[in-house]
């Protein structure tokens, strides 16, 4: 963690211009958490995005559990998983908005992606910057994987900020983003096809949590990886 942040520092300093501190971006976040394969609660179960309960035929998510932040800059935090609906992906909307229908001025986003969840996220992603001209502010993305197959998601994270957590040790297994401050790390899981994508799930999520915390408190930089990489977010919009 320590040569994460350092590493994150750094590369804010060396931006120059485009190094902003997180004060001065959003008052107030709305984090949302998208469980992965297996895990959350399937599409037969209860759309209620504010609750982080297992549903029955799932197991427990390392991000919906890490997610649980408690910091006076949290507006709402929210669940979703790989399986969401659209009517979710509106409830979660509606939060970005006031009465009136606009986007709420200062208030960012901040997601935390595991697995199957990286196309859910991106989906939410496209929806904020249509709506909002904006991109979220951070996402942390874990293992992402490309539903419905088990090759890694590789394509580039829609947010000013990405932290990108991967493996190559099991069949299921993201890969490096190239906007994305990207994390690799190693797990000797034997002839195991998906231990090292578990494990990582729960590494990484609770690496996560502490990165999520530290921005809120303004101690990590701002980094604009879209100007950096010139990446045309609105293609397709």
């Amino acid at each position: 963690m320590k040569t994460l942040l350092i590493a994150l520092t750094l590369a804010g300093s060396a931006f120059g211009a485009d190094y902003v501190e997180p004060s001065a971006h959003a008052d107030k976040y709305l984090l949302v958490a998208v469980s992965g394969f297996k895990t959350g609660r399937d599409k037969s179960e209860s759309e209620d995005i504010f609750s982080n309960i297992v549903g029955k035929g799932s197991e427990a998510s390392g991000v919906w559990t890490y997610m649980n932040i408690n910091h006076k800059k949290i507006f709402k935090t929210v669940y979703l998983s790989h399986y969401s609906k659209d009517s979710e992906l509106k409830s979660v909307m509606n939060l970005a908005v006031d009465e009136k229908g606009e986007c709420k001025k200062k208030q960012g986003l901040i997601m935390m992606v595991n697995s199957w969840g990286a196309k859910m996220s991106q989906k939410l992603a496209d929806m904020y910057l249509k709506k909002c001209g904006q991109l979220p502010n951070l996402t942390i993305l874990i293992d992402g994987v490309s539903k419905p197959t088990p090759f890694a998601y590789d394509k580039p994270i829609r947010a000013l900020n990405c932290v990108n957590f991967y493996q190559q040790s099991s069949t299921l297994k993201g890969t490096s983003i190239e906007n994305c401050y990207n994390v690799l790390s190693s797990y000797n899981t034997g002839s195991d096809l998906f231990n090292a994508h578990i494990h990582l799930e729960w590494d990484a999520s609770k690496r996560g949590n502490s990165i999520i915390e530290q921005f809120l408190d303004g101690k990590l930089p701002v980094m604009f990886v879209r100007d950096l990489y010139q990446i045309d977010y609105r293609k397709g919009l």
